[in-house]
């Protein structure tokens, strides 16, 4: 069971180190040792074990499971399902362990701290984006209230705060989202160790989503007020510091109020009456179990080995840059971007430029590469997900759209978005192992790459923005423009003059 949760928390690691909300998952695992090993202590119990044939069958789902699960998580590791799958597999192997072992009496003594294992795992990724979003607009909106009630002049597009020195985007970040995820896990977490009744604990839950959002909204508060006050360098130099004291705040509340929920007295440790465990016989079937799932690995990689898609394409550089020496007519200027933006997107390598065309045409172009060790996905930054977490609103539905650019095709999609009366176009083509791969229609079409395609590593996205509704003819011709202008093959590099790709450590 330890080798099989210590595979999935490996697997979930990339994830907790990517993004911000995740980050306690590091700590997930102990403390629910921690639990189970305190409760048993403080309560030693009678066991009860049980071995039934449906011991056998469950064995088998879990096994079943974890293999699809990790086949899967070798074709497409960002998609949240395989997360949930491992963590599935692993906690009803778990489950059937501590029946085998214990029986009800064991399985109900554990099963908080099995449960909260859960808190790690990554919520789906439709419902973490519309809580974020409903939470950036929230504190946005918010915010620019209290501004104004401080008499300071402010204006909300989306959930951007426009200030006389600039603006402040609410991102992700600072949306609220970490602190209640965060907080949720927190308050699991003293619930079960102060030992508080199921109505005190949800007490304690609603309580600590409230002090979760509003210290984020405190901490959202003070930011903007010292970019307005003293400047951007002063908001990034005190924008961590304030988080840091976000969260030692909601901690010190949490322990306070849980403290105060709880019951006088001290526990005590209750006399051990546990029945001894009958041994197993001369081959335990803790080994064979072992050795099922510690095949799986293997089983996975000769899958691919042996599948009609043929053997992995990993792709370890970038094949396209962003040119500088563009057309005459035409210029590029290489933006430098948000370090909080870059060091959620994770990329391994990046560019960002502004593209200026005859007349008053602009656009703008990014381009990023995730190596295989990448912990972010551009399959998570889609368009779709971003621009409406910016506040914009999709103006119909994506269509797919292929361009050419020196001898290549660019399949791709292509979306339309409007925000206070302004309108944008936005074209996004992904390189999946290096191939130009056609995006699919939906996650589960994915699921046909274990038999159709290859094992693919190493991701490129090359994304495309141009202001205004020209129209479908008008969009394809703007965009060709665009794309002729600024892309060149990074192996024609020392032909063309092109702009220095920045690693996230630069930015």
């Amino acid at each position: 069971m330890l080798a099989v949760w210590g595979w999935t928390c490996l697997q979930l690691a990339p994830i907790w180190k990517a993004y911000p909300n995740y980050h306690f998952g590091y700590a997930v695992p102990w403390i629910a040792l921690l639990l189970a090993v305190r409760s048993l202590v403080f309560d030693p119990i009678r066991l009860k074990p049980i071995r039934t044939r449906f011991m056998t069958a469950g064995l088998a789902a879990a096994w079943a499971l974890f293999l699809f699960a990790e086949l899967e998580r070798q074709v497409d590791p960002h998609w949240r399902l395989v997360s949930w799958a491992m963590a599935f597999s692993a906690a009803l192997l778990t489950a059937l362990g501590l029946l085998r072992a214990g029986g009800a009496p064991l399985l109900r003594r554990l099963a908080f701290p099995l449960a909260f294992l859960w808190t790690a795992v990554p919520w789906p990724s439709a419902w973490e984006d519309a809580v974020t979003g409903n939470l950036r607009l929230f504190v946005t909106r918010v915010t620019v209230a209290g501004l104004h009630a401080t008499g300071i002049h402010a204006l909300r597009h989306g959930n951007v705060v426009e200030l006389a020195k600039g603006g402040v985007v609410v991102d992700s970040a600072c949306s609220g989202i970490s602190s209640l995820q965060c907080g949720l896990m927190a308050c699991l977490f003293f619930g079960e160790y102060f030992r508080l009744s199921w109505k005190k604990r949800l007490s304690l839950v609603a309580a600590g989503s409230l002090l979760a959002v509003a210290f984020n909204l405190l901490r959202t508060y003070l930011l903007v007020r010292l970019a307005n006050d003293f400047g951007e360098k002063t908001f990034f130099a005190h924008h961590d510091q304030l988080g840091y004291a976000e969260t030692c705040a909601l901690f010190v509340s949490l322990i306070l109020l849980g403290r105060l929920l709880s019951s006088p007295g001290v526990m005590a440790p209750a006399k051990d009456e546990s029945a001894p465990i009958p041994q197993s016989g001369p081959f335990p079937i803790g080994w064979g179990v072992l050795a099922a799932f510690a095949a799986i690995p293997f089983l996975a990689n000769a899958w691919f080995l042996l599948s009609p898609g043929g053997p992995a394409r990993t792709q370890t550089s970038p094949r396209w840059t962003l040119t500088s020496d563009p057309e005459p007519g035409w210029s590029v200027e290489r933006v430098e971007m948000d370090p909080l933006d870059a060091y959620t997107l994770n990329f391994t390598e990046g560019q960002l430029v502004k593209v200026k065309g005859p007349g008053r045409f602009t656009a703008m172009v990014s381009h990023f590469f995730w190596r295989t060790d990448a912990g972010m996905s551009p399959l998570d930054h889609t368009p779709a997900a971003c621009m409406t977490a910016s506040g914009w609103s999709k103006a119909g539905d994506a269509r797919a759209l292929t361009l050419h650019a020196g001898d290549a095709d660019f399949p791709g999609r292509c979306y339309r978005f409007e925000q206070d009366g302004v309108v944008t176009t936005v074209f996004q083509t992904i390189l999946n192992g290096g191939d130009n791969v056609p995006p699919a229609e939906s996650r589960l079409h994915r699921l046909t790459q274990l038999w159709t395609q290859p094992r693919r590593q190493g991701v490129e996205a090359l994304t495309l923005y141009v202001p205004g509704d020209l129209g479908e003819r008008g969009d394809r011709a703007a965009l060709q423009e665009v794309l002729a202008r600024v892309l060149a093959s990074s192996a024609s590099t020392s032909a063309r003059k092109t702009l220095s790709s920045a690693p996230v450590s630069e930015l």
